[in-house]
């Protein structure tokens, strides 16, 4: 199976991370996504099953990251006891740095390993915001 979301087209390099893997078979990570002009955006993150495939966690925010004022999820490191996503990314008004994301998954009923679809983002833990 090809794990490679995004491949710079270029020279077809491509590049993901698994950061946690639970016992159910989801994978946590992050991948580097590339435009079609081979420009690297950054980092990305990504929730996986083999049972579903792979999905982008920044486009499953409740209303989409711009309504919650985020340039993008880059890092998912793992789920907590309440199935929450904890992880860091860049906020639309920072330059650098990362500032930490909860992100709360709902229920979907088509399986177990498919909770990760439907998802809201319902707040932020901030750790430390650097400009």
């Amino acid at each position: 199976m090809d794990l490679a979301f995004s491949v710079r087209p270029s020279d077809g390099y491509a590049f993901s991370f698994f950061q946690y893997l639970n016992d159910d078979g989801l994978g946590l990570g992050f991948y580097e996504l590339f435009d079609a002009s081979s420009n690297n955006l950054g980092e990305r993150v990504f929730a996986f099953t083999l049972e579903d495939g792979y999905v982008d966690l920044g486009s499953l925010a409740d209303g989409g990251l711009d309504a919650s004022d985020w340039d993008y999820l880059a890092r998912a490191f793992q789920l907590n006891g309440a199935g929450q996503i904890i992880g860091t990314g860049l906020l639309a008004d920072m330059t650098s740095g990362q500032v930490a994301y909860l992100l709360t998954p709902t229920t979907v009923p088509v399986a177990p390993a498919v909770w990760l679809f439907g998802s809201g983002l319902l707040g932020l833990i901030g750790i430390a915001r650097k400009k």
